[in-house]
């Protein structure tokens, strides 16, 4: 049995709790958020990592930047392996997420997917293939709640593509229309046609079975740093 801890109380950490019930591996053990919710039942509830009274195998972070710094400094005091899923974050939230990965394993990524960590690993060999002289558009499109633009998930895709061409400038481009769950564009063009990858996110529920698929996974890794590449080469 995998014992887990959700850290947050908004939509994701109540979706990841809804949802764990289909792995009967797993226990949900502990609820943090800074105040109590009112989807989790039984499960104790807890306003920081720090008052847990036993032990977790994995945290799932679905909170905020500064509940990440937390959790990345609780994680690696207790040597429990940290999932995160939380965007936003500035140089001192990944600076502990990479402390706390000498110590634990760690996994953070601004969306946990299958279908976005597939869109990545193309992206890049596209990078990898494609040569120069190659423009790279990145578009996102999401509901007209959410206030980050470009999203969490276009910058890390771009980021990976800069990781491998270099300082090549990429294209951003962001809308707000409705109640869109996610839709994300990646586009290659080149003299006279274009290649694009296209993923369109249908449910909500796709992050936080995302984050369930690998929270067993990942609790059972040596301490470092991992991605969902990682994941789904091991599978």
């Amino acid at each position: 049995m995998t014992t887990i801890g959700i850290y947050g109380g908004g939509r994701m950490a109540e979706a990841v709790f809804s949802r764990a019930s289909a792995f009967p591996e797993y226990q949900v053990s502990a609820i943090i958020s800074r105040t109590p919710v009112t989807w989790a039942g039984t499960v104790p509830h807890y306003d920081s990592p720090d008052r847990l009274e036993s032990g977790l195998d994995v945290l799932i972070d679905f909170s905020l930047p500064d509940g990440t710094l937390a959790a990345a400094q609780w994680c690696a005091k207790t040597g429990t392996a940290l999932l995160s899923g939380t965007t936003g974050l500035a140089a001192e939230h990944l600076g502990a997420i990479e402390e706390a990965a000498v110590s634990t394993a760690v996994l953070s990524s601004a969306n946990l997917s299958t279908g976005i960590a597939l869109v990545r690993h193309l992206a890049e060999e596209l990078s990898r293939m494609s040569g120069e002289h190659v423009d790279v558009h990145i578009e996102d499109t999401h509901h007209v709640h959410k206030k980050d633009a470009p999203s969490g998930t276009a910058l890390m895709l771009g980021g990976a593509i800069t990781a491998i061409r270099g300082q090549d400038e990429i294209k951003y481009s962001s809308h707000r229309e409705g109640e869109e769950i996610g839709r994300h564009v990646v586009r290659f063009s080149m003299p006279g046609e274009d290649v694009e990858i296209i993923h369109q996110a249908h449910k909500r529920s796709i992050y936080a079975l995302g984050a369930l698929n690998v929270a067993g996974w990942l609790a059972s890794q040596g301490p470092g740093m991992y991605d969902l590449r990682n994941f789904l080469e091991s599978r």
